[in-house]
């Protein structure tokens, strides 16, 4: 995954991949900011914050902070990809 994805993802992959060992990898092809859980995204802080607070999403070029409902597009994305 390009970013740097919080290690819940890593941790939902676990316990669903239809693999016997699976590994989530981040910073493929560049990095250009963290993906936060919605849980995380609701708490706030640097790796999740959105304007007018200026925290990581916001300090990459062109770059615009996530919104609730990324976590389950990421898994559904996810769990496409173990069906081909």
């Amino acid at each position: 995954m390009t970013h740097e994805v919080f290690a819940e993802y890593q941790l939902w992959v676990d316990r669903n991949s239809p693999f016997r060992r699976t590994m989530v990898l981040g910073y493929t092809n560049g990095c250009e900011s963290y993906i936060p859980t919605d849980k995380d995204l609701a708490l706030g802080g640097y790796e999740t914050a959105s304007f007018p607070a200026v925290g990581a999403p916001l300090r990459y070029s062109g770059r615009v902070a996530l919104k609730p409902g990324i976590e389950q597009q990421i898994r559904q994305r996810i769990h496409t990809l173990w069906k081909r």
